[in-house]
């Protein structure tokens, strides 16, 4: 899971910026930032953070100058713990999905998974949120009518076997059989505002 640093103003001095922003793990694992556009830099380390690691974000932003005229304002540290090695395989063919934790399957869970037309996304992604019951809306991923709205909009979907519980994150892996260096750990990322 990436610390994803959201800025509240296009950043066009993106150099400056990222030099006042240092992401180190306990771990000793090199963390590479990167940016989606002008107001979000994500910093990661190329493979999974690793189990029971502590991550620490540095801002000194105090007087950076971000854009013309745009100044930023942060000055703090934030630090946050790996937990358990977690991750989770998905076969969109048998409809399963294989709970891992430290290398051992703990549960094996029923799921749906798109249709012939309208397949599932392939490949890593990210858990980060758990809900007891989510909506729906195909506009989110890019199913819409000629009115531009969701060709479906579900208010209220149950999430299967949900209870209120803590947001963890790990990686689900769909489509092809997992390789054997597939690991993710559960983090909360860390996230920032500046102006």
């Amino acid at each position: 899971m990436p610390v994803s640093i959201n800025f509240n103003k296009a950043i066009t001095n993106k150099a400056a910026v990222q030099k006042g922003i240092t992401v180190t793990s306990s771990s000793g694992q090199e963390v590479v930032c990167h940016w989606f556009n002008t107001q979000r830099m994500d910093c990661r380390p190329e493979d999974y953070w690793k189990e029971n690691s502590t991550v620490t974000l540095k801002l000194a932003l105090d007087g950076v100058e971000g854009a013309s005229g745009v100044y930023g304002v942060q000055q703090k540290t934030v630090t946050f713990h790996i937990g358990r090695n977690q991750v989770s395989y998905v076969d969109a063919k048998s409809k399963q999905m294989k709970v891992e934790q430290d290398g051992k399957v703990v549960k094996t869970i029923p799921i749906s998974a798109g249709s012939p037309e309208h397949t599932t996304y392939n490949g890593q992604m990210v858990m980060s949120e758990k809900f007891v019951q989510t909506r729906m809306n195909g506009a989110t991923v890019g199913f819409t009518d000629d009115d531009g709205k969701g060709e479906y909009d579900i208010k209220d979907v149950p999430t299967p076997s949900a209870s209120p519980a803590p947001a963890r994150s790990s990686t689900a892996t769909t489509g092809a059989p997992p390789r054997s260096s597939a690991r993710s750990t559960p983090a909360t990322a860390a996230s920032a505002s500046r102006t």
